[in-house]
């Protein structure tokens, strides 16, 4: 856990090393292959996405995908970054909160204690803890 607190330390960036490269994969794929089309909501949020005969619909202030990779990954699909980059938004702005350096950063602030060995435990009255006894399923060998 040390190692992985002094890297974080040093990292500077909105996002994980790993999760930028995945956003950027992403923006690469969307490059003049999909287009984003508004579909007239007052809000700006809901688009039509298309390249040949495929079709998917964005909704931006949800942050879904009729592809369901946006709710399963936490990173906005290339459709949704298609329809972000029609209306001029930042695809980093949109990835699960999970995924940046701060909640990484949470994750690793904490330090864990050590444990002295047996000889400097402090004796205690209460009965020892016992293994719960195994239990044999029918029909199982012994």
């Amino acid at each position: 856990m040390a190692t992985h607190k002094k890297k974080l330390e040093a990292y500077s960036g909105q996002l994980t090393p790993v999760q930028k490269k995945k956003l950027d994969e992403f923006i690469k794929l969307r490059a003049n292959k999909w287009r984003a089309i508004w579909t007239g909501d007052n809000d700006r949020a809901l688009f039509e996405v298309d390249r040949k005969s495929h079709k998917v619909g964005v909704n931006l202030q949800q942050r879904t995908c009729t592809c369901n990779v946006w709710k399963l990954t936490g990173m906005p699909c290339r459709h949704a970054i298609a329809a972000m980059y029609k209306i001029g938004l930042r695809s980093k702005e949109f990835v699960y909160k999970w995924l940046t350096i701060e909640s990484i950063k949470a994750t690793y602030k904490h330090c864990i204690k050590h444990v002295n060995s047996k000889e400097y435990w402090c004796p205690t009255s209460a009965p020892p803890c016992d293994p719960p006894p195994i239990k044999r399923h029918a029909h199982r060998q012994k």
